[in-house]
């Protein structure tokens, strides 16, 4: 969405619209994670971080005096430092204009309790996401499985599955929105004949 915006020019003149400048800017706005930050970089360099809110929103503005287009790249680190997949955004910039990229959202965050599980105990999958949503894990490998679930009214989530009729091998999981095809990252795993904890 782009539309103009000014900016105050004290000095500039007066009258006659003199005292005004016109002013370019991004504005990106979404959804990550309760006290997340979320990290904004432009052509591979830092720029740019913000607190999102209780409840996960957050909103932020980047002045453009110089670029007419640039590459955006965010990513959100949760409460407990998990951080989020990377979104990319190619935007051309037009001068003197407001830009919002809205309704950014991104996918949960996801780790595991262990990198090995002994065959037939269980894997704790844990995490972040929008308080109170419809989530799916999803476990891949030689068998799959779906689970659907919701997560806690702070976004947080802690669920808990028995592998007790997975067989030996290696497998993946992931965890994203209902309805939504951007997933986490994928956390690799086996099952073997011991428990090896994550660090």
């Amino acid at each position: 969405i782009v539309g103009p915006t000014i900016s105050p020019c004290p000095g500039c003149g007066s009258g006659g619209g003199g005292d005004y400048i016109f002013k370019t800017t991004v504005n990106f706005s979404g959804f990550a994670y309760p006290k997340a930050t979320v990290h904004i970089w432009k052509d591979g360099s830092p720029i740019k971080t913000t607190i999102a809110n209780d409840r996960g929103v957050f909103s932020t503005d980047i002045d453009e005096p110089y670029s007419d287009n640039a590459i955006y790249t965010l990513y959100a680190i949760d409460k407990e430092d998990r951080r989020s997949t990377l979104l990319n955004y190619p935007v051309a910039i037009k001068s003197g204009y407001y830009t919002q990229i809205k309704n950014i959202r991104f996918a949960p965050t996801i780790s595991t309790d262990k990198t090995e599980v002994k065959f037939g105990d269980s894997l704790i999958i844990t995490g972040y996401a929008l308080p109170s949503e419809n989530v799916v894990i999803t476990i891949e490998g030689l068998q799959n499985q779906i689970f659907n679930e919701i997560t806690s009214s702070d976004g947080s989530y802690k669920f808990t599955y028995s592998l007790v009729n997975f067989s030996k091998g290696d497998y993946s999981v992931k965890i994203g929105y209902k309805n939504d095809k951007r997933t986490s990252k994928i956390v690799k795993f086996t099952i073997g004949d011991i428990n090896i904890l994550s660090t």
